[in-house]
């Protein structure tokens, strides 16, 4: 039987926002079989999400706690002082991945359009880009090589919430996973099939 742990939810460290980390006890890591870098699953009552594991910085020494970002706590339904259930996950590669994204989550004027980009061996329909590129396919190029790199090796569940920034001046795009074959916990790698979608 899998061992798991009890820990009670606080912010994350600002340089793991959006990563996809999560930061628990070392005491924590041997009670569960994990080693930094591995992948653990994290259920509350009304959720369930994955992350690649760190240990607390200094000052959280003594603390059982488990720090994690807005996100996951969204996808969660929990609060900074609640609390989730720890275990190691057996995560699998992703073969895909549907993720949609909502037009009124962002600033940004969608526009829908014929054109495919390829992620992974196969084309990918539903990408869209603004009138601020200099054409569609600069567009696209940009938006599946940025949104491959953010993907890369982290951990993903049906239900996930992912941030996605176009560029350093731009305000982050809000896409929700839908949809990931094998079914359950996956990590993105070098041949997963990412297909976006709106809503």
């Amino acid at each position: 039987m899998d061992r798991e742990v009890i820990l009670k939810v606080e912010s994350a460290v600002a340089s793991d926002v959006f990563e996809k980390i999560v930061r628990i006890p070392r005491e924590v890591f041997e009670e569960i079989g994990v080693v930094e870098g591995d992948i653990v699953e994290i259920r509350s009552d009304r959720g369930l999400t994955a992350a690649r594991v760190k240990p607390l910085v200094f000052w959280d020494r003594g603390r059982r706690i488990i720090r994690m970002d807005r996100a996951m706590r969204e996808t969660l339904g929990v609060r900074v002082g609640g609390t989730v259930v720890v275990r190691k996950s057996s995560a699998k590669p992703a073969e895909r991945i549907i993720l949609t994204v909502d037009k009124s989550s962002t600033t940004y004027e969608f526009v829908p359009t014929p054109y495919f980009a390829f992620i992974g061996p196969v084309p990918v329909s539903g990408i869209f880009f603004t009138p601020t590129a200099r054409s569609p396919g600069e567009y696209l190029r940009r938006f599946t090589e940025q949104l491959r790199n953010t993907l890369l090796h982290k951990p993903l569940v049906k239900g996930d919430y992912v941030v996605f920034y176009i560029g350093p001046l731009t305000e982050g795009i809000i896409l929700q996973v839908t949809e990931t074959v094998p079914e359950g916990i996956v990590y993105v790698d070098e041949n997963t099939v990412i297909r976006v979608e709106t809503l």
